[in-house]
């Protein structure tokens, strides 16, 4: 699901001039492409990062032709993470602290093909941004040179941990000149997260073709190598690193992975992986995203028992409460979203409609490849096991933000199949209500409902014929 910006002009006195409360700061886009000019902006900031449709912060300036978004952040107490959108696309990630006051000016025609050259940075607190851009911007070094057939010994660990090194001191090297103008809490921050991109690019070698060369003795040694050169201790900077984080529970996908657990087990294992892996709050975070990210817990042995081992180890009081709850939501039985989405007729659609019918919901969004996959998979293979049936509905939900782009969609027919019914989240996209309920992270997300209109599936097979058998089984419910 990753993850840029221009053209270097002073302060527009609307911003100059702004009155700051304590804890205040402003962004304001200037974006000078015409075909930008038409996109919503949407600003998520974070207290305390752990996903977007959890805890993120979320602001949407809508197109007005003038090519001028402004955005307004209270109740800074330090410093917030923020990633800046146009519509579906990521332009920006960095920091925001209180008493900021910054000017982004964009001449790129489109979120997707931003160089750096299109951005520039003015204003207060802007030099951060002009790092973070730097980095996102920055060509990858080579790579460690690892032949794919070569069993790992201390040699390889070795030059994996210095390829780690550096790419983290190159990435370093490039914004030291920078340091004078960063506050130090975020500059160790952007320390952090140089190191977690590092990091988690060694992981790739421990799978695929390589795996069979690996044991997981060499990953334990690895990854005890790379815990001992993070650059920042202060477990305030390791927990709000989102980059950092995702280190954390990519190496311990890795652990499982070379364990060769059965699928069914492998949540529990993983929780009892990042539990002994990490501490503290770090603890909490890494349990919480990888389950609440990841439906790999729906298909469990027992998925109680795996929320219940997360739940003995997390602490705090938010995490447990919605933790509880999407547990409760993901399973079978609960009572389903009863969403109201406009179709691509105009007309409102609302799950009530379809008593005492079994539906089947794909979730998806432009520019999505597994999406246009799974698509495919079941126009061509489970749509027509069930064409003839009344009692089966197919509705595809996109969670684009811009209607035009998803009516653009619809009409290349990518991503939807004859015979269903397409809806959309009116520009919410993950953070429309029914996004939000089931915690859709990642695409595509297919759920099934049974005809009582409760959760009869909220991750269904990817097999086709796995997935014409649960629709089967809903039938006879």
């Amino acid at each position: 699901m990753i993850h840029k910006f221009i053209t270097s002009l002073i302060l527009v006195a609307s911003v100059s001039c702004s009155v700051f409360a304590e804890g205040d700061a402003y962004i304001t886009l200037h974006a000078t492409n015409k075909e930008m000019m038409k996109k919503s902006m949407i600003l998520t900031t974070f207290k305390d990062y752990l996903q977007s449709n959890i805890s993120g912060v979320e602001q949407i300036a809508a197109p007005d032709g003038t090519g001028i978004y402004k955005f307004h952040i209270s109740g800074i107490k330090k410093f917030q993470l923020f990633f800046l959108n146009a519509d579906q696309n990521m332009l920006i990630h960095s920091y925001i602290e209180a008493g900021d006051d910054i000017r982004i000016d964009c001449s790129s025609a489109d979120a997707v093909d931003v160089k750096a050259e299109n951005l520039h940075f003015s204003g207060k607190g802007s030099t951060k941004l002009i790092a973070t851009t730097r980095l996102a911007f920055a060509s990858d070094r080579p790579s460690p040179g690892i032949a794919l057939n070569k069993k790992f010994d201390r040699g390889i660990l070795d030059t994996l941990v210095l390829w780690v090194k550096g790419q983290y001191q190159s990435g370093m090297q490039m914004i030291q000149p920078l340091k004078k103008d960063i506050s130090s809490p975020v500059y160790k921050m952007i320390q952090t997260d140089v190191y977690g991109v590092a990091a988690s690019g060694v992981c790739g070698y421990f799978g695929g073709r390589r795996k069979q060369y690996a044991s997981l003795k060499d990953l334990v040694d690895l990854l005890a190598d790379l815990h001992r050169n993070v650059p920042a201790t202060d477990m305030e900077i390791l927990s709000q690193s989102a980059s950092y984080i995702d280190y954390l529970i990519r190496s311990g996908l890795t652990v499982i992975d070379l364990e060769d657990i059965d699928p069914r087990d492998r949540p529990m294992e993983m929780c009892n992986a990042l539990i002994k892996m990490n501490q503290g709050l770090l603890r909490e975070k890494t349990l919480m995203i990888y389950l609440c990210r990841y439906d790999f817990v729906t298909k469990s042995r027992n998925p109680d028992q795996v929320y219940a081992k997360a739940l003995e180890h997390i602490k705090s009081p938010f995490y447990r409460n919605y933790l509880t709850k999407l547990a409760e939501i993901r399973k079978p039985g609960a009572e389903a979203f009863n969403f109201s989405l406009p179709d691509d007729k105009g007309h409102v659609v609302r799950l009530s409609d379809f008593k005492n019918k079994v539906v089947m919901i794909d979730n998806w969004f432009t520019g999505c490849t597994n999406c246009a996959e799974m698509a495919k998979r079941i126009a061509h293979e489970v749509l027509p096991a069930f064409i003839n049936n009344p009692d089966v509905v197919f509705l595809n939900v996109c969670a684009d933000r811009n209607k035009a782009q998803w009516l653009e969609s619809l009409q290349g027919g990518k991503y939807t199949h004859p015979g269903s019914i397409n809806l959309f989240t009116e520009g919410l996209g993950e953070s429309h209500p029914f996004m939000k309920k089931y915690n859709f992270e990642s695409f595509p997300r297919v759920i099934l409902i049974g005809r009582d209109g409760r959760m009869f599936s909220s991750n269904m097979p990817l097999k086709s014929a796995d997935m014409i058998a649960k629709i089967n089984e809903a039938l006879k419910k």
